[in-house]
């Protein structure tokens, strides 16, 4: 499953996970921004490229049919959309089209490559979301609930994936820890996801780690040690 996107989609995904979650809220459902960002981000590369940018500025109507059709279709083992032959109004079907290769081109030996160490699939999913700090940050004024991050840990060496989000609870964001953890369980090289409650632009306060697990269960500590 692909999980590495651009810089410039990355900050579109970022944006339109924050949307996702506000647009939840007033209707009572708990989808964590970052949640809805992993579920964008593999669907985007995995067989059902999107308009990014036409969706996140969207008419509501159009977001939310595209967003929950999204949510509720995706096969989140191998990104790609369910049997139900669902399809989004802002697919970019014409991104999923590739030129075919010279003949010439086609018969040139390919370069030997090195088969990727046990931590590649590790590294591509660490690269998936990360962002500097500030690039990550909600946009001003956008929510007056508080800020959180989630950071991956494990084997060391590996690039740490980071997202921020905002969540109207407590609750809501130990959700999207959970859902976090779940996500990066089959991943090599991933132990836990740690859930960071950020204090200022310089301090974020531990809150709990999500230990990844071999099912879906997701063990919960709020242990910092």
């Amino acid at each position: 499953m692909k999980v590495t996107l651009s810089k410039n989609d990355q900050a579109l995904v970022q944006k339109i996970g924050v949307r996702a979650e506000e647009m939840a809220a007033s209707t009572t459902i708990q989808w964590p921004a970052a949640e809805a960002a992993m579920v964008v981000t593999v669907a985007h590369l995995n067989g059902c490229p999107l308009k990014l940018k036409p969706l996140l500025l969207s008419a509501p109507g159009d977001f939310a049919q595209d967003m929950y059709g999204l949510r509720n279709n995706i096969d989140r083992k191998t990104g790609k959309l369910g049997p139900s032959g669902w399809r989004p109004k802002f697919e970019d079907a014409a991104a999923g089209l590739t030129p075919e290769k010279p003949a010439a081109a086609a018969k040139k030996k390919k370069p030997a490559t090195k088969k990727p160490g046990p931590s590649a699939s590790a590294r591509a999913a660490a690269e998936a979301l990360a962002e500097p700090a500030s690039a990550l940050a909600l946009p001003a004024g956008k929510s007056t609930n508080p800020e959180y991050r989630l950071v991956t840990t494990g084997t060391a060496g590996l690039p740490r994936w980071t997202a921020a989000f905002s969540a109207v609870s407590l609750g809501t964001a130990i959700k999207g820890l959970e859902n976090a953890a779940k996500m990066f369980h089959p991943v090599s090289g991933f132990t836990g996801v740690e859930l960071y409650e950020v204090v200022d632009a310089d301090t974020a306060k531990f809150i709990a780690r999500a230990t990844v697990a071999k099912d879906p269960s997701v063990r919960v500590s709020f242990d910092d040690q």
